[in-house]
């Protein structure tokens, strides 16, 4: 409180006894321990209490609950991958077999292929020179018939020829002796 100026100190000192005896007379006043009142206020403050501790408890307890959840989740999350890690190893395992086989029976067929291309080259080779063969026998017959026939034409031409001099020649010397026996 505020003094005011003008007061002196026994007006002051009154003033703070007269505060304590009406702080003394308020303490005076408050109902006692043995008080229903009191009783009842106690009874109320300790339910009170007693409630906030079991809501304390019971979410204590449901922490609890929900880290053992999180804990079985997290182990079963953790199981559920290396689960998950063996199903992909074992698949990449099998990936990697199917590979090698697929690559074996790849290279068994690419095999087979170039056999069959070398057979069917070899024989295609042997159809060829069969063939070349072939025709080499037939011109060969050829050029023999031609030969003969080429010879038989030049005994022909040689024959005509041969006539066609003495022909001329019979004709010459009939002229020479026409013209002697005219001049004679």
């Amino acid at each position: 409180m505020q003094s005011k100026s003008r007061d002196t100190f026994q007006d002051r000192l009154a003033a703070q006894q007269k505060a304590k005896a009406a702080l003394l007379e308020k303490f005076k006043a408050q109902p006692k321990p043995d008080d229903p009142e009191v009783q009842e206020r106690l009874a109320r403050a300790k339910a009170i209490a007693e409630a906030r501790e079991a809501r304390v408890a019971e979410r204590r307890e449901a922490k609890e609950a929900e880290e053992r959840r999180r804990q079985e989740e997290e182990r079963a999350r953790i199981a559920a991958e290396a689960a998950e890690a063996k199903a992909r190893a074992a698949e990449q395992r099998r990936l990697e077999q199917e590979a090698k086989r697929l690559a074996a029976e790849e290279a068994k067929r690419k095999e087979a292929e170039a056999r069959t291309r070398e057979v069917e080259a070899a024989q295609r080779a042997a159809e060829v020179a069969r063939a070349a063969a072939e025709q080499a026998r037939a011109r060969a017959e050829l050029e023999t018939t031609m030969e003969g026939r080429a010879a038989a034409l030049d005994a022909e031409k040689k024959a005509r020829a041969l006539a066609l001099i003495a022909e001329q020649r019979a004709l010459r010397e009939a002229r020479e002796a026409a013209k002697k026996n005219k001049k004679k």
